[in-house]
């Protein structure tokens, strides 16, 4: 399959969401407020979580390469770290705007976007699984920590919020789930896979139409 022609299913649903939102049938949008909300919910709280887990399930944890890992987080801390520090040498930023500014700079959608994205074009989460996991477990609590203390009157940190974190994020849930069964190489039942790989398959989908970036 060629680059372009992966890319066609991706367009092609984006664009079908963006019509369904945009543009009524018979007085009504196909895709209201309302509905929109619950789709998002859904594609974050069960299908991606699904998606995660049943894909990295089948990879052994040999899959999974270092390097590409640590030219991410160079990357990283090379757009962020110099945004951090020019917001407020040469735009006179506050400090907690600078933060905003870091993470502008350096944060990708890895989620929402860089999953369907991934599992259709190369059909692998591998890598996407090790970004989410440092923006999710080193970023955003850095940069989470920098809004707390400029925002409290007192300086203090909230560090019970920056301990859950990972536990109140279901990709994060999936993706550690997923990467235990697939080191362990646990196979579960049918009664339990099937319907996970359902939710699954569900994700590329639902998570394309429901881009509201487009909108």
């Amino acid at each position: 399959m060629s680059l372009v022609a992966a890319f066609v299913p991706i367009w092609l649903l984006v664009a079908g969401g963006y019509a369904a939102r945009r543009w009524p049938l018979r007085g009504h949008r196909l895709l209201g407020d309302r509905l929109l909300g619950v789709l998002s919910w859904s594609v974050f709280h069960v299908a991606m979580p699904a998606a995660l887990f049943v894909t990295l399930a089948r990879t052994p944890l040999t899959g999974f390469d270092a390097r590409p890992l640590a030219a991410f987080a160079v990357s990283t801390a090379l757009l962020i770290g110099p945004a951090w520090y020019l917001s407020g040498r040469a735009f006179d930023r506050k400090p907690g705007e600078r933060a905003i500014w870091a993470m502008a700079a350096g944060y990708v959608n890895s989620a929402n976007l860089g999953i369907p994205v991934a599992l259709q074009v190369i059909g692998n989460l591998t890598f996407l699984v090790q970004v989410v996991l440092v923006q999710v477990l080193v970023v955003t609590p850095v940069i989470l920590a920098a809004l707390d203390r400029h925002a409290d009157s007192s300086g203090q940190l909230r560090i019970r919020r920056f301990v859950t974190l990972p536990f109140r994020n279901p990709v994060i849930l999936a993706s550690a789930l997923g990467i235990v069964a697939g080191g362990t190489r646990v196979t579960l039942p049918p009664t339990v896979h099937d319907p996970l790989a359902v939710l699954a398959a569900t994700a590329v989908p639902l998570a394309l139409v429901d881009r509201k970036s487009v909108v």
